[in-house]
């Protein structure tokens, strides 16, 4: 029996009954459960005005909610909630910092997601020249990917591309 080449359009080519069977009939849906956390305080109107871009599947913390403690978080409207409850069940966590002073709500906050099993990244709004270097060291410690963004447009563009 000859081989024949597989084409680049072979899959679109399934077109018999007895291939058909094969394909599954519903549309992809890709909705996944996140949540972003401003670690600082520079941080918090960036992430506001993500939830008001993308969409309400969007959880928005900032963390330190009360008295500045790490392990709590606050939602937009000042309502505390403990760090490990706010990160359980998500599939994204997105941490956003600017200040190196947020270092310890970083490694808190993205050991949590991590334990969680979510997919965590981390977005450094700072220049390129000189990133705060204390909350990017804790970043790269718990977070898959880190990006250290040159403006407050580049996280909305990150979350588009990461289907959040």
């Amino acid at each position: 029996m000859a081989h024949r080449p597989i084409l680049a359009n072979s899959c679109a080519l399934a077109a018999t009954s007895r291939e058909a069977a094969y394909r599954i009939p519903a549309p992809v849906v890709c909705e996944r459960s996140t949540v972003l956390v401003a670690l600082d305080l520079p941080a918090v109107p960036v992430a506001s005005s993500c939830r008001s871009q993308l969409s309400d599947r969007l959880a928005v913390f900032v963390a330190g909610g009360v008295g500045g403690e790490p392990a709590v978080v606050s939602d937009l409207d000042g309502k505390p909630f403990d760090a490990h409850e706010a990160l359980s069940g998500v599939d994204l966590a997105v941490l956003v910092a600017s200040e190196d002073n947020s270092a310890q709500s970083a490694a808190l906050l993205g050991r949590a997601a991590a334990e969680a099993g979510a997919t965590v990244a981390g977005i450094v709004l700072a220049g390129i020249e000189s990133p705060p270097r204390a909350v990017l060291r804790e970043m790269r410690r718990y977070c898959h990917m880190v990006l250290v963004s040159s403006g407050p447009d580049d996280l909305s563009e990150v979350l588009l591309a990461l289907r959040a």
